[in-house]
């Protein structure tokens, strides 16, 4: 009994060392910001180097307006919880043992699972993807986070200085985070720029005034073009419908490997994201569209080759999710059993 308590006290020791690294990068984030907010009101703003009184409190109210905003995202991303998989997508026990046989047994247990759940996206053997921890198949575009425990829907990336993954439930909270760090960072920038300038030229200045105004200047600067370079990326991983995880390495569908299976036009990838309410689009607010397990395809097929019709492109629009030809309205009447549940699916914060 002694060996088990100490085992536990051991255990109980070793996640409350492991929770408090993990919120360190959030700690940190959180002292820069309030440092700043310190050194750009009361030592720049409000310090004896800004003039006149009204652009004093031009720059305050535009700070406040974007380090709230800043904030708000920041928040949004940390505490969005990734709800569960759907019972649905559960495996039974005796599936679980049948997964963890013979290479044979688990063919003929994925392909009656893929015939039963809305899933198109394959592991490299061509198999319907599973996880052995959760017990459960793999919606698409989900994967399992070791961090987190849990499998993560739609998972792009575990993000340290969020201290939690970035995935479907709160992607679009991340880039609006994105979004408003590069507006804060460098309206700080270009704002601290000309008392940067003279802090370093005055020899007058207090040395401990002077050390700040650089080092906000600097610090801005500098997080401003690297924040700027990780939104671009993401912009550009939405404009073509893809993850971080689904650009290190292209994902296998059930007709083959393809980069762009789930590219449905750039209008339409950034709709998905940031819904179809556009004045939303920059607030932390839910707007995304889906359910986080069932997507739309982008399919390229061959019609008719010996005709001489040659390829035709079908694209499963995101409303509905039924397949519509891209050229046209005309629509394939039997419904993608992928619409079974398309209603969108708000996270809980």
């Amino acid at each position: 009994m002694d060996d088990v308590s100490d085992s536990n006290t051991v255990n109980g020791a070793v996640y409350c060392v492991l929770l408090i690294v993990r919120w360190l990068p959030v700690g940190f984030i959180q002292a820069l910001l309030i440092w700043s907010y310190y050194a750009y009101l009361f030592i720049i703003c409000f310090g004896g180097y800004v003039h006149p009184i009204a652009l004093k409190v031009i720059f305050a109210v535009l700070y406040n307006i974007l380090f709230f905003l800043l904030q708000w995202s920041y928040l949004k991303c940390i505490l969005t919880e990734h709800q569960n998989v759907p019972e649905s997508f559960e495996l039974t026990a005796d599936e679980c043992l049948s997964l963890n046989d013979s290479k044979e047994e688990q063919q003929r247990v994925t392909e009656e699972l893929s015939t039963k759940l809305p899933v198109h996206c394959r592991d490299r053997e061509k198999l319907v993807r599973w996880c052995p921890m959760c017990n459960i198949v793999k919606p698409d575009r989900c994967h399992h986070c070791s961090i987190c425990n849990k499998c993560i829907m739609k998972m792009d990336h575990h993000c340290p200085w969020v201290n939690n993954c970035v995935g479907f439930a709160n992607y679009k909270y991340f880039l609006v985070f994105l979004f408003h760090a590069c507006l804060l960072t460098f309206y700080l920038a270009f704002s601290v720029l000309p008392y940067f300038i003279i802090a370093w030229n005055d020899r007058n200045s207090p040395i401990a005034d002077k050390i700040q105004i650089i080092f906000l200047f600097i610090m801005s600067a500098a997080f401003g073009v690297s924040v700027c370079v990780l939104l671009l990326y993401h912009i550009a991983l939405v404009a073509n419908n893809r993850s971080t995880l689904e650009a290190s390495r292209h994902t296998v569908f059930d007709y083959g490997i393809d980069a762009n299976g789930f590219f449905i036009g750039y209008k339409n990838n950034f709709m998905e994201v940031f819904g179809k309410k556009k004045w939303l689009w920059c607030l932390p607010v839910w707007t995304s569209v889906g359910n986080g397990f069932s997507y739309p395809l982008r399919i390229s097929t061959l019609h008719g080759l010996e005709s001489g019709i040659g390829e035709r492109r079908h694209l499963v629009c995101p409303d509905t999710h039924r397949y519509c030809f891209e050229s046209g309205d005309e629509e394939i009447n039997d419904a993608s059993k992928d619409s079974a549940n398309n209603s969108n699916i708000e996270p809980k914060s």
